[in-house]
């Protein structure tokens, strides 16, 4: 039950952070899209882990989601400040 809880919240954000994309255009919403459609899949990824293992699906969902909200941060490319 947590584990769908943590997946409602990541989506939630990527509707956010959507809808801020669409209304704005700029880069820092589609890097934080991106950042939470990672997270999602690493969380899914990670559970699946998890009810593998011997702990339960959240042992492996929050580090899940946590390394592919990593992965998404660092190959997104930076905005560059034109001063």
């Amino acid at each position: 039950m947590f584990t769908a809880f943590v997946l409602f919240v990541i989506a939630a954000g990527w509707f956010v952070a959507h809808g801020k994309y669409e209304g704005s255009g700029l880069w820092r919403y589609r890097r934080m899209r991106s950042a939470f459609a990672w997270s999602f899949v690493g969380a899914i990824i990670g559970s699946s882990f998890g009810v593998a293992g011997l702990g339960t699906a959240i042992a492996g969902t929050i580090p899940g989601a946590f390394v592919g909200y990593l992965l998404a941060s660092n190959l997104m490319k930076k905005d560059i400040d034109p001063r």
